[in-house]
């Protein structure tokens, strides 16, 4: 019995010695592999030709996209890289465009090319020697490179690169002008017509500041020299100062200029109940002022009943009046059918405001199923 069990016992120390030996052999070869790939590594990367970079596009806005580097090997040319250079000089002009010229030169007489690349990294005109490039007066920057391969007649030489940055002119929209009423009253809508001209022919986008803490932010294109209209209305009365200033498509600004209106006159409204109407109650707004009102916010809520046993009335409705010229009026009402099978008085409150100015007018009422009398004293009540 002890026999066996010492087989046992020597069976399974025989496996756990052999399990170690595996894995003792596999880390050795996993060793001497990683050895022998760095070696090789080493021996690729000093082998002759090497390579080494002259010159890298920076990683700017200018900087062309897909370029490749330029290189040159060191075996191949025993001479230096060569003097590149290149001016970039205005040729002729117009309002709104201005054309180069580009010009490079090198000590090897290699191969030469030129290209201009804009801000998104387009590459926007090149060639070959000397040439001609045309852009718009935008205000933008942009990028002339002038680049040599320096392999010269007896293929000895290096190659190079310059580049030279461009900023092309962009004057602003002249001061705008600005036409219209210098007085007016509170909640009149007030007309005006600005208008400026862009040297070089842009759209033109405007932006207005009324003053009161309003402003409309720019709005646009509009031709150059083109008129515009803008409107506006006041809530209160003051003296205001409104500014406009230009912007052309490229972003140029020109100075604000100002124009002054006084708002002396409050707004004189009047509210009357229609003395019978059906289903509804009816109300008519009249401009009782001397100027014109707009943008009037009005309200009717009518509240009553005299029997609790009858549903009680509840009804009300509001809107918006654009605009009222002087003595003009309005009519507003609850919506159709918003009173009917009811009975007894009712309080009518109806209001309309023009900004801060509110004016109010309440009464009575007598209702009968769907009809309404505004003026109940008629029937001695």
């Amino acid at each position: 019995m002890n026999k066996n069990k010492d087989f046992y016992k020597n069976k399974e120390a025989s496996k756990a010695t052999f399990k170690r030996s595996q894995f003792v052999i596999f880390m050795s070869i996993c060793l001497i592999a990683i050895v022998a790939f760095t070696m090789i590594s080493i021996a690729s990367t000093s082998s002759d030709p090497m390579e080494r970079v002259l010159y890298k596009i920076p990683e700017s806005p200018f900087a062309p996209a897909n370029s490749t580097e330029i290189q040159y090997c060191d075996t191949c040319h025993t001479n230096e890289m060569p003097d590149t250079w290149m001016t970039v000089e205005i040729d002729s002009q117009t309002t709104d465009q201005i054309t180069y010229s580009v010009t490079g030169s090198d000590t090897y007489d290699g191969e030469e090319g030129w290209g201009v690349f804009d801000p998104l990294e387009n590459n926007i005109a090149n060639g070959l020697n000397s040439g001609l490039f045309t852009l718009n007066k935008d205000g933008k920057a942009y990028r002339a490179f002038w680049v040599d391969n320096g392999t010269g007649g007896t293929g000895e030489g290096g190659g190079g690169s310059a580049f030279y940055d461009i900023i092309t002119p962009n004057d602003p929209p002249n001061d705008p002008t600005i036409d219209g009423p210098t007085s007016g009253s509170v909640g009149e809508t007030l007309t005006y017509t600005i208008s400026s001209t862009e040297p070089q022919g842009h759209d033109i986008f405007y932006k207005v500041d009324w003053g009161d803490g309003t402003e409309d932010d720019w709005i646009g294109p509009y031709s150059s020299g083109e008129e515009v209209t803008v409107s506006h209305s006041y809530s209160q009365t003051g003296t205001f100062t409104i500014k406009v200033q230009a912007r052309d498509e490229f972003g140029a600004l020109s100075d604000w200029s100002d124009f002054i209106v006084e708002i002396t006159t409050e707004p004189k409204l009047k509210i009357k109940l229609k003395a019978f109407s059906i289903g509804k109650v009816c109300a008519v707004i009249k401009n009782a002022g001397t100027g014109n009102v707009s943008d009037i916010n009005w309200n009717i809520t009518v509240k009553g009943g005299t029997f609790r046993l009858i549903k009680r009335i509840n009804a009300n409705a509001t809107g918006v009046i654009g605009n009222l010229g002087q003595k003009d009026k309005e009519v507003v009402c609850t919506l159709p059918k918003s009173i009917t099978l009811r009975f007894g008085l009712a309080r009518v409150t109806v209001t309309a405001t023009i900004g801060e100015n509110e004016f109010t007018n309440k009464q009575f009422v007598f209702v009968f199923g769907r009809f309404i009398f505004a003026r109940p004293k008629i029937l001695g009540i």
